[in-house]
């Protein structure tokens, strides 16, 4: 995971520099193409080999599409916020539909039999002994595929600003360095097959990339140079949140295993379901904020995205208070009602809404033209680091200790989650009060810089 957040350094540099965001956003697409591919086809032996060129597209693909979602909107564009939430909103439409390919995966026959009618085939192949995973492999690199054909067909009608850098770049070099990148497959398979070296590389590119933000501050107009100090600092709050949301596909998975009833009407839920909950509440308020932060934005009345990100934080804080309260109000029992996780659920996206699209919304914005997606690759890297974090501080607060070849009593496990939801409730909630304490003095620095740059 920290690969995925770790390689738009690559893609988001060579944008810049060399080879321009639309382009680079295709070479992602198919290098996920060939990922898929070798999933799909190969054996299990080249599983890595497919990651690697899945981390290499994800690096083209990941902070260059940002950037043309941004090269869409000036710089004090009203709808900028109110685009970039329509955008973080289809990404979590995707992440919803996971789940459902993720159901035809486990029904291979089904799948087979579509294909068969649909391309009239006169022997019907079946799926055999096919694992379920290799079908969603399938799934996954057909949707790739026609996300590459729409994208090739309809792309150009997409207004792309790119920097006099790319422009003055040759067209038989930007084919040269296309061709040459696919060499980082092979340091990336390195990485993949010993994990032990992710330590080290994931500390030295935060090193690296705060030197180089820093860098290109001090460049930069002194209005500009202080609004991108101000988004190195709001990058430690995403990075907090982020640290959070990060542990519902872990602890908080595991606390919805062992401690949430997960009965409706009689039927018992798979606890893989409850991973849709968050993109789809986000999917449902999404549009909602989008309208919210357009109209504030037209009456002259936004509320600007430090005060947004700590809001945030504070909505995440109340949303873990909230967990802890459930657990603390069931532990005779050991077995929380699902309204608390639903509730809960609720304000997490809610408090999503208000720091992920915003953020890449204000990184594009302050961003100079042609460091845009590579400053765009750092912010994401900010998330690598919260992986990180999120994980340290799962091992150190939430690991319930095991009963040998027992299973784990719930009454023991709720008490390990009820103290670590009040923690980390009452550690975001502190972080967005002081967050938003500042917001007024770190507003009045972007405010100055945008309407330098008007």
């Amino acid at each position: 995971m920290a690969l995925i957040y770790l390689a738009p350094l690559i893609g988001g540099y060579l944008a810049d520099r060399f080879l321009g965001k639309k382009i680079s956003v295709a070479i992602g697409i198919f290098h996920m193409i060939i990922c898929y591919n070798i999933l799909f086809f190969l054996d299990s032996q080249y599983f890595n080999l497919g990651l690697a060129f899945l981390v290499l597209g994800t690096g083209y693909f990941k902070s260059n599409i940002v950037s043309m979602v941004g090269s869409q909107f000036t710089s004090n564009d009203p709808r900028r916020d109110s685009g970039f939430t329509y955008f973080y909103t289809a990404v979590n439409l995707g992440a919803l539909l996971a789940p459902l390919c993720g159901f035809f995966a486990q029904k291979p026959d089904l799948i087979f039999k579509i294909i068969n009618r649909l391309s009239g085939n006169t022997s019907p192949i079946s799926a055999g002994s096919t694992p379920y995973w290799e079908v969603g492999f399938f799934i996954a690199g057909l949707v790739i595929l026609i996300s590459f054909v729409v994208f090739i067909f309809f792309g150009n009608k997409a207004k792309i600003a790119e920097n006099e850098l790319v422009i003055a770049t040759p067209t038989w070099l930007k084919s040269t360095i296309s061709i040459l990148t696919l060499a980082f497959v092979i340091p990336i398979y390195f990485i993949i097959q010993n994990h032990s070296l992710m330590d080290v590389i994931v500390i030295s590119a935060g090193i690296i990339s705060v030197v180089y933000w820093i860098v290109i501050s001090l460049r930069c107009p002194i209005y500009q140079k202080n609004a991108l100090l101000v988004c190195l600092g709001l990058m430690l709050c995403n990075m907090c949140f982020m640290a959070i949301l990060e542990q519902g596909g872990g602890s908080i998975a595991l606390f919805i295993e062992r401690n949430i009833n997960k009965e409706i009407f009689g039927l018992t839920i798979p606890s893989s379901v409850f991973q849709g909950i968050n993109p789809l509440f986000v999917t449902l308020m999404g549009p909602m904020f989008a309208i919210l932060w357009n109209r504030l934005s037209l009456k002259g009345k936004n509320i600007g995205a430090p005060m947004q990100f700590g809001l945030s934080l504070a909505q995440i804080g109340i949303a873990l208070l909230i967990l802890s309260l459930g657990c603390f109000l069931s532990k005779s029992t050991g077995i929380v009602p699902l309204g608390w996780l639903l509730l809960s659920s609720f304000f997490i996206s809610s408090g999503e809404l208000f720091i992920s699209p915003i953020g890449l919304s204000l990184i594009t914005r302050i961003a100079p033209t042609k460091y845009t997606s590579a400053m765009s690759a750092i912010w994401f890297l900010s998330y690598a680091f919260a992986n990180y974090i999120g994980g340290t501080f799962a091992q150190l607060f939430m690991s319930v200790p095991s009963n040998g070849s027992s299973p784990i009593e719930p009454k023991t496990s709720i008490l390990v989650y009820s103290n670590a939801f009040n923690t980390m409730g009452l550690t975001a909630l502190l972080f967005g009060l002081v967050t938003m304490l500042a917001a007024s003095r770190l507003n009045k620095t972007l405010q100055k810089n945008a309407e330098q740059t008007h």
